[in-house]
């Protein structure tokens, strides 16, 4: 729309709240639109001194006139998505403001008159390339809710805000700011602190400082723990973790929700053991070699006619990183390949754990089903990360012929690392297992990159752990878990948060989520 079309347009609607003696004016251009892109205001506004509501938004304007601040009975004034640069100092005169909007500008700094605004209560600053706040801002008592989504310079600008001591909502998304700046955490009566999309890799311990906080927005950072303080915050009610690499532990007990959460962050005062260790699930058809190839993994002595496997065997594995020598246990869990079995593989199928799908060369990929079991691996862990290696393979054997390049055209690289030709049995003369070092090396920097490792859990729940395991029982029924528990000095809740938490490790599996399942009158752990 021409430039003097606005104006006229414009004009017409002034006159329209004059005569009619209008309160609330839209002079604000459409989403999408060309229509009303004024680039300057049409004087007749000033005759409006009756407004409180005016909106300017999406319009073409650079600066405000003067005479603008006569309209003083405004309460709200929106100027977002203009090409304002600079406020004019007569801004102060408008004391009646209450909502000030002007996020999406050029504006660098505001005018010192901004602390004679003492109702305003709400200032939206978002995407505004500000270096610096007026002093005077905490003159503006009454400001409870401030928005500087996208400012970069936010660390600069932490120093005058904190000073609005009575601000309750504070919007500082996607600020770039890999860190909470401190002067924030005296900003005692917040109630609301919304940091998502910063990159933040941690929060600091004072955000219990924040004694009135009801909800707060991490989303969208870096986070993998949270301050056990923070269970201190006794008012809040809402907390957004989401899109955050969070610790199995803490991603498990936000899954349960805040109550689980505060529980987890209480949990982390107590004395705490630090455990090394990921899960190693083995399958593949019967009779290729799993079992043989876990006792060579573990470096057990190998004897002709081992039996076959049914169900599940489940032997630790004790192995060091090649990388950094920290001792790791692997849990090996090695799964009959009969296909009797293979309904209920699936339902000890969860990531984070490395997968190791075995072959027989002899019998071919196809007769392996190698790209099948891949399968049925994504089908429940969608995240897997899986090793292939084939089986039975000494000297004058058929080597392996598979189609790599097929199973990383299917499930790609991320998921399919890497392929290995292993004999488990020791030759003859020299003893050594041919592949199996490397297969175990490659085993342990997957595991020593899965989230869990070197996590820390309350001692006494891995002294609960430990008793569980000593009832060589197949399995146990909830109630029985949860007197475990109990014995343990854990309450019902936190049972459920250590039989939760548990189950997302791999240390057992409970059925209450599979629907397949969850209609057993006792749910088994």
């Amino acid at each position: 729309m021409a430039r003097d079309e606005a104006s006229r347009e414009a004009e017409k609607k002034i006159e329209e709240a004059r005569r009619l003696g209008a309160e609330e004016l839209d002079l604000s251009a459409e989403w999408g639109s060309d229509s009303l892109k004024l680039t300057e205001l049409p004087e007749a506004l000033v005759q409006l001194t009756q407004l409180q509501t005016l909106d300017l938004s999406r319009n073409q304007l650079t600066t405000l006139p003067e005479w603008l601040c006569q309209l003083t009975h405004l309460q709200t004034l929106y100027l977002s998505d203009n090409q304002l640069t600079t406020l004019p100092e007569a801004l102060g005169q408008l004391t009646q403001l209450q909502m000030l909007t002007l996020s999406r500008n050029q504006l660098t700094t505001l005018p010192e008159a901004l602390g004679q605004l003492t109702q305003l209560q709400s200032l939206r600053l978002g995407a505004n390339p500000l270096v610096a706040l007026p002093e005077t801002i905490r003159e503006c008592v009454n400001l409870r809710y401030l928005v500087l989504m996208t400012i970069t310079s936010i660390s600069s600008l932490a120093h005058v805000i904190s000073q609005l001591t009575d601000l309750r909502d504070l919007n500082i998304w996607h600020c770039k700011c890999e860190a909470i700046p401190v002067p924030f955490l005296r900003l005692s009566n917040l109630t609301g602190l919304y940091a998502g999309n910063n990159g933040l890799t941690s929060l600091p311990t004072e955000i219990c400082q924040l004694e009135e906080l009801r909800e707060l927005n991490l989303s969208e950072n870096q986070l993998t723990d949270l301050p056990a303080s923070l269970a201190q915050l006794e008012h809040l009610e809402k907390l957004v973790l989401s899109e955050n690499p969070l610790n199995p532990e803490l991603a498990a007990a936000y899954e349960e929700g805040l109550d689980a959460v505060k529980r987890y962050l209480r949990l982390k005062t107590e004395a705490q053991v630090i455990l090394n260790e990921a899960k190693l699930i083995l399958i593949g058809e019967g009779e290729v070699g799993k079992s043989c190839l876990l006792g060579a993994l573990r470096g057990d002595e190998w004897f002709e006619g081992r039996p076959t496997t049914h169900g599940i065997d489940i032997k630790p594995v004790e192995v060091a990183d090649p990388d950094t020598g920290t001792k790791i246990t692997l849990n090996g869990w090695d799964f009959g390949g009969q296909r009797v079995y293979r309904p209920t593989h699936q339902l000890f199928f969860s990531a984070p754990a490395v997968y190791l799908v075995v072959w027989k060369p002899r019998e071919g990929p196809q007769q392996g089903f190698v790209k099948e079991w891949v399968m049925l691996v994504k089908l429940r862990a969608p995240d897997a990360t899986i090793l292939v290696a084939a089986t039975h393979g000494g000297p004058g054997q058929r080597q392996p012929d598979i189609d790599r390049q097929e199973l990383w055209d299917l499930f790609g690289r991320h998921t399919v690392l890497d392929f290995f030709h292993v004999d488990s049995k020791p030759d003859a003369k020299t003893g050594e297992r041919r592949g199996v070092v490397e297969l175990r090396d490659a085993i342990v920097r997957v595991a020593a990159g899965l989230p869990e490792m070197g996590r820390t859990v309350p001692d006494r729940w891995q002294q609960a752990r430990e008793a569980l395991q000593q009832t060589d029982a197949a399995y146990l029924s909830l109630e029985r878990v949860q007197d475990i528990c109990r014995e343990y000095k854990m309450d019902e809740e936190e049972a459920r948060l250590f039989v939760s938490i548990s189950h997302r490790l791999g240390h057992l599996i409970h059925y209450e989520h599979d629907p397949r399942i969850a209609g057993h009158r006792r749910p088994q752990a």
